[in-house]
């Protein structure tokens, strides 16, 4: 009875451990299969640079006075006389914002050139009646121009921070009076251009960038049929922001 249980028991234990020796053998055999047919997926590779601060470009603003004014600018009056204008008061102010729009490593910059200038111009005559003075007649102008062209400049042409520079620009401008002895009001539109060629001295003062130079200035064109043409200086100081 022993003897048959033993028996038993031995035949038992042969059949599982078949059964577990053929279980793993399947299951090795699938994973094998797996592996045979995996497909690798490639990894992106899109690499994100950071954000890099592009400083601005450098831009300054300048305050000038030129001692320029028309040689020939005249009109008609009443009388049926033509008479010159001259300057009126203080020399033609103007006031340019200059932005860098490419530098060369030579040391050339190229600037825009935008800005407004001012100047009066008067016209006057003495009455006269038996030789002698019955008042004087005074019709006054007023010119305002806008200003939009280009400057190029060479920072490393001189030493001692000198900088030649030449530039150039339209004026539209408006020609404006009211009535007066010689004329009905006036109201008229040009559009002139004006050229500089000038040399501008550069300094750092206290960590602000500043400059001063002198240009000889020519205006051509008209306003209202009367020439603006004529030759002046030009003083100029400008400073960074």
């Amino acid at each position: 009875m022993n003897l048959r249980l033993i028996c038993v028991l031995a035949i038992f234990a042969a059949t599982a451990a078949n059964a577990a020796t053929s279980k793993k053998s399947h299951e090795s055999q699938a994973s094998e299969k797996e592996q045979a047919f995996s497909v690798a997926v490639p990894k992106s590779q899109m690499d994100l640079e950071p954000l890099r601060y592009v400083p601005p470009r450098p831009v300054d603003v300048e305050m000038g006075i030129s001692s320029w004014e028309p040689e020939n600018f005249a009109r008609g009056s009443y009388s049926g006389r033509v008479s010159k204008f001259e300057r009126s008061g203080v020399p033609s102010l103007s006031l340019n914002r200059l932005g860098e729009i490419y530098a060369w490593s030579s040391g050339l910059i190229l600037r825009s050139k935008l800005g407004l200038s001012y100047m009066a111009l008067e016209r006057s005559e003495t009455s006269l009646a038996g030789g002698l003075s019955t008042g004087s007649s005074v019709q006054t102008l007023n010119m305002f121009s806008g200003r939009a062209g280009f400057e190029l400049a060479w920072t490393h042409l001189l030493p001692w921070n000198f900088e030649p520079s030449v530039s150039v620009a339209v004026l539209p401008t408006i020609l404006n009076g009211d009535q007066s002895e010689f004329e009905k009001g006036v109201s008229a539109f040009g559009t002139p251009w004006e050229a500089t060629l000038g040399l501008f001295w550069r300094s750092n003062l206290m960590g602000q960038d500043i400059g001063a130079g002198v240009a000889g200035h020519a205006v051509r064109g008209s306003v209202g049929g009367s020439s603006l043409a004529g030759y002046g200086v030009q003083g100029a100081f400008r400073i960074s922001l």
